[in-house]
């Protein structure tokens, strides 16, 4: 996205909350046949990035950038599959 490292990540993670916020605003929240899909695949996603960057920072020994919010998402993510998996049942 950019060569200097910090202007992509802001770039990238910028790409990735605007288009969190249109599947919830355009495909979740208004009941759309698709919004399922939308939110597992969040979901999904969210989880992914809270075990991988666990994973890195345990398998560099030390502290790696997002570790510190991984739990969070972890727990995020449980909620959002528990609340899903209910909601279809």
């Amino acid at each position: 996205m950019s060569d200097d490292l910090a202007v992509g990540f802001a770039l990238v993670n910028a790409g990735l909350v605007l288009w969190g916020l249109w599947c919830y605003a355009a495909r979740v929240r208004p009941g759309h046949s698709s919004g399922p899909v939308f939110a597992w695949l969040w979901t999904v996603l969210e989880f992914g990035n809270g075990i991988g960057h666990t994973a890195l920072a345990l398998s560099q020994g030390g502290y790696f950038p997002g570790v510190a919010t991984a739990p969070l998402l972890l727990a995020m993510s449980t909620y959002l599959a528990v609340t899903l998996s209910a909601t279809r049942s």
